[in-house]
């Protein structure tokens, strides 16, 4: 996939009409916006490079069967094919785990239970729902999936669970300040002493709630990890602040490296 884009009305374009991945050449063409990843690219992101460099190193260790012989005696080649082929296979697994985590959670808080609900994901959202009604008491039906939105400073996303400012009644610190959750599917375990709350997972969010015109909304992401132990991190709005301007800056160079301008609109640049 060629990245998120979106146009200037929110609607998601990461494809073309003819099935083709939308590219920087179609933006500038349609006036669309980069999403979150693409903007945030212009950034070393160590902790990615490390679990990159891990899954070809799991691979190589791991690699079932000998490459057969070469007549010029190079097997290199072959070998190193074979490893980043199998890399590949893993990194897609635990994405794909990830994206149907997500998926679910969408169902659940667009349809509710039903009888064809699989029941695999019954107990994430048991531990999910419960989580979130602990910590925002909210449930999960009480949110909106997937909210789209593009922004006038230049840029777009997708909110994964959106707690308007009107239907957050008492709840988390008395706040009707609006919620918005980000799921973080963890392809390992973790405990609870592990550091999982990143500069990125929390500058998402600063930008996400900027774009969709929530400015003083609470902020969170929900971890889930493969057995469904599920840890919520609620941001500072200090942090938020901090890693909005990092998020602009970011914004800035992507459009100054792409030689695109990708804002749309007058801003307040008071905000």
């Amino acid at each position: 996939m060629g990245g998120h884009w979106y146009a200037q009305d929110g609607t998601p374009v990461h494809w073309q009409p003819d099935g083709k991945d939308t590219t920087l050449r179609h933006a500038r063409k349609q006036g669309l916006v980069p999403g979150f990843s693409g903007v945030t690219s212009v950034l070393a992101k160590p902790g990615l490079d490390v679990w990159k460099e891990n899954q070809i190193l799991e691979a190589a260790f791991n690699m079932p069967v000998p490459i057969p012989e070469r007549e010029d005696g190079d097997q290199y080649p072959a070998w190193k094919s074979e490893v980043k082929k199998l890399a590949a296979e893993r990194g897609n697994k635990a994405r794909n785990r990830g994206l149907e985590i997500h998926n679910a959670i969408e169902e659940y808080i667009k349809l509710g239970p039903h009888p064809d609900f699989p029941i695999e994901w019954e107990k994430y959202i048991t531990v999910v729902e419960a989580e979130i009604k602990d910590a925002f008491t909210l449930s999960l039906r009480d949110l909106e999936a997937e909210t789209t939105f593009a922004c006038g400073l230049g840029y777009g996303g997708m909110i994964d669970g959106l707690a308007r400012p009107t239907t957050v009644t008492g709840g988390f610190s008395g706040r009707t300040n609006g919620i918005l959750l980000d799921w973080k599917t963890k392809d390992t375990e973790f405990g609870d002493k592990t550091r999982l709350a990143y500069d990125d997972h929390g500058m998402q969010l600063a930008a996400y709630r900027y774009g969709i015109g929530i400015e003083s909304a609470i902020c969170a992401n929900v971890f889930i990890s493969p057995s469904a132990n599920v840890r919520i991190h609620v941001w500072d709005e200090s942090e938020l602040v901090r890693l909005f301007d990092k998020f602009k800056a970011c914004l800035t160079l992507w459009q100054i490296d792409r030689k695109y301008n990708s804002a749309f609109r007058e801003i307040n640049h008071d905000h």
